[in-house]
């Protein structure tokens, strides 16, 4: 963990947009040797479990981004009826 920090944001059309204070999660992957920084409006879970959670779902994203059988857009149009076997 390397900082949690209230945030406001100062652009014109952002502050429109969302003019509450969000949370800046900052964290240093020693594996990957980057800095990562998560923005949220979760204020009540701890930081390093914020982290964890954007870290894991950047992986899933990853994953359906390198994968040649199935993007996300592939699974958000199939509609049709699942049968259970």
């Amino acid at each position: 963990m390397r900082s949690d920090h209230t945030v406001v944001l100062t652009a014109i059309e952002s502050t429109k947009v969302y003019p509450d204070a969000l949370r800046r999660v900052t964290y240093f992957d020693l594996q990957n040797q980057k800095r990562l920084k998560f923005l949220t409006n979760n204020f009540f879970l701890p930081a390093l479990t914020i982290a964890k959670i954007y870290k894991s779902r950047w992986m899933v994203e990853l994953f359906f981004e390198s994968s040649t059988w199935c993007t996300p857009s592939d699974a958000m149009e199939f509609q049709g009826p699942i049968a259970l076997n």
